[in-house]
């Protein structure tokens, strides 16, 4: 396989005020190759939105310096830098160009998770004020969007079911996970963890989603039936995710550990290697290796047996999400440093890309994998392209 080629489709919302009094702005502009320059009006505008936007930063940075997580207790400042490059060039021959532009609107909330749906149509993501919304590729909010505002807390995490017919999230303040169809119906509720909840994953079949939080793993039916607690870890839980096949979890815990269960709840492996909190694990689609991602800025790849197969450097800060593309032939990782990167499975790194003007917080690839779409602390969404 070359080397990849991609390019940007962006869909940026602009976040201004601060976390207890976001102003609500709307502003609708495409920018694009060959227009003018900006009217002295716009300019002014767009000075404005960057003020804001520092203020909104501050705070976050100092959120996700602990948790991986933003919301979280602040406990201190995580300098990064800002790039608002339109060109994304790679350390190889891979040129990245922006292709399109969007600024939408009518926001107030920062984005704390985003997923595509299975048919690769749809985009969902939780923000900070209990809402899942979702948009179509082009930037166009759905009509029925967002699903309710019953989470009383930020949602930091969604997910598909396999068939797209349900969308599954986890809230920080009410401590719930809730199942809703794609028309916004709250179709269950379910009930039994302690602390926020940071992950939700369906299982392959749909059957079984598996939760992680503050007080460790649950599987639950798709009735709303808890089906076990998986003990093991000794912290909180920040990502859980199945395998192709479904038969196993993987974990990752601000324990430093990656952990490897069977979907009866029994520990099959710990993997050692991190020297700080983990914050992502992803399985390839082969299911023959796990990526992990974490504090300490690398991102892992083990066997399932536990053996550290690589360790892939070069980001200069968090590696927040870490995914494989479907076809398992690209890692994607994303960072507090505003980046995105890409390797293949053998940790080479084969592009970086910029744009971001904060923390990356989330990334999800389509299905087809040629879409990656990221949300950063910044309010933005971007669709990047291959080529």
């Amino acid at each position: 396989m070359g080397t990849p080629q991609f390019s940007t489709l962006l869909l940026s919302l602009k976040v201004g005020g601060s976390l207890g009094d976001i102003a609500t702005v709307a502003i609708i502009s495409l920018t694009m190759m060959g227009c003018g320059s900006l009217t002295q009006k716009e300019a002014q505008h767009s000075q404005n939105k960057q003020i804001a936007l520092t203020q909104v930063e501050s705070t976050l940075n100092q959120e996700i310096v602990q948790t991986g997580k933003i919301g979280e207790q602040p406990v201190g400042k995580n300098d990064v830098g800002k790039s608002s490059k339109k060109d994304f060039t790679s350390n190889s021959s891979a040129t990245f160009r922006e292709r399109n532009s969007f600024y939408v609107g009518s926001f107030g909330s920062l984005i704390r998770s985003i997923a595509f749906s299975p048919d690769g149509k749809t985009i969902a993501f939780g923000d900070s004020v209990g809402r899942i919304r979702l948009w179509d590729l082009r930037g166009n909010e759905i009509a029925k969007s967002p699903l309710g505002s019953d989470h009383r807390g930020a949602v930091f995490s969604v997910s598909f079911s396999p068939d797209g017919n349900i969308i599954a999230s986890g809230s920080s303040s009410d401590m719930t996970i809730k199942l809703w169809d794609t028309n916004g119906n709250n179709l269950s509720t379910l009930s039994g963890h302690q602390g926020t909840i940071y992950s939700v994953s369906f299982s392959p079949d749909g059957n079984t989603l598996a939760s992680a939080g503050r007080d460790g793993i649950k599987l639950w039916s798709t009735n709303g039936t808890e089906l076990a607690t998986l003990t093991g870890h000794q912290d909180w839980v920040s990502e859980v995710s199945f395998s192709p096949d479904g038969n196993t979890l993987v974990s990752a815990s601000k324990d430093k550990t990656v952990k490897l269960w069977n979907i009866n709840g029994t520990e099959l492996a710990t993997f050692n290697g991190h020297e700080d909190w983990v914050g992502s694990v992803s399985f390839s689609p082969d299911g023959t290796t796990i990526a992990s991602s974490g504090k300490d800025k690398t991102i892992k790849l083990w066997s399932t047996n536990g053996t550290e197969l690589a360790t892939l450097t070069g980001h200069g800060g968090t590696v927040l999400v870490v995914r494989f593309s479907p076809d398992g032939n690209l890692i994607a990782s994303s960072s507090t440093d505003n980046t995105i990167k890409l390797w293949n499975r053998n940790g080479n790194e084969l592009a970086t890309l910029t744009g971001h003007e904060s923390q990356v917080a989330s990334l999800d690839f389509s299905p087809d994998g040629n879409t990656l779409v990221s949300a950063s602390t910044d309010g933005g969404i971007k669709l990047w392209e291959r080529d």
